[in-house]
């Protein structure tokens, strides 16, 4: 039996077409519409993984724990602080040299005068040549000599007092690209609760379940994503546990609140984030 092209299903191309998608607008035949919701079923699939994988790289990016997906920012102000380090200890090793040289320049006279003082000592011990006066003279050498040494280090001083004018808040700044934007919220597109009407409004009423109008509702727990994935391996502990009551839950991906399902899988309402303890 011919059939017209307006009633001939999309994809076989040779079977009548029972009901229409609201999504593309194409007609499919029953064994065609099945294979048409596995394949959107299969894109929502992706779609969750995508939105999984920016999950994984937002808390990534702002753990602090972090080490392999570091933010460049982040390595940016490690690099500056190393080099204020490497400034800093450069700095105190230059003043630490001036320190030494100065010390080593103003003993050099002392050490001079000491020799000569030493030499004296000798001389006198070794000839015996030697009374009251002299020793006092050698004394009252030993005594300036020793406050010469003592006045050392009050000669010099270390002016630190420029590191008071540095504004440290502003060594470092984040700074946004752009200091105008402001903060924007994803938009949710809703969808449509029924994806699929039938071709023949009349003929809804004798037709089989599986003919009749398609409801996203009723299609979810076949074709829904991450049935295994997120529920497989706890099924049968949840059943267990829960009580009778009914239960809801806060969506952690939308913050909607949804009636908890204790005998099957679990999705967010809204955005479709599946529920996990």
């Amino acid at each position: 039996m011919p059939y017209g092209r307006s009633s001939i299903c999309a994809i076989c191309k040779n079977q009548p077409s029972i009901t229409s998608c609201e999504g593309c607008q194409q007609k499919y035949c029953s064994a065609c519409l099945s294979q048409h919701r596995n394949e959107l079923s299969v894109e929502l699939d992706e779609l969750f993984n995508r939105r999984n994988e920016l999950f994984e790289i937002i808390t990534n990016s702002s753990s602090s724990n972090n080490t392999t997906n570091r933010s460049p920012c982040l390595e940016e102000i490690n690099r500056w602080q190393n080099e204020m380090h490497t400034n800093i200890d450069r700095i105190a090793s230059t003043a630490r040299d001036h320190v030494r040289q100065f010390l080593s320049e103003s003993s050099k006279n002392v050490r001079i005068e000491l020799d000569r003082v030493s030499q004296d000592l000798q001389q006198r011990q070794k000839t015996n040549g030697y009374v009251e006066g002299d020793l006092d003279r050698i004394k009252q050498q030993l005594t300036k000599l020793n406050d010469i040494v003592q006045r050392f280090n009050e000669q010099i001083r270390i002016d630190t007092s420029n590191t008071k004018n540095i504004q440290w808040d502003s060594l470092l700044v984040v700074v946004p690209t752009n200091a105008n934007r402001t903060t924007t919220k994803a938009t949710y597109v809703p969808t449509n609760s029924t994806l699929y009407s039938s071709s023949n409004q009349q003929s809804n009423s004798s037709m089989p379940v599986s003919h009749q109008q398609f409801n996203s509702n009723k299609s979810s727990s076949k074709f829904g994503p991450y049935s295994n994935n997120y529920h497989s391996s706890t099924k049968q502990n949840r059943s267990s546990s829960m009580n009778s009551q009914p239960r809801t839950y806060i969506c952690i991906g939308c913050k909607t609140q949804n009636n908890y399902n204790e005998n099957g899988r679990n999705n967010c309402s809204v955005c479709r984030f599946p529920y996990t303890f």
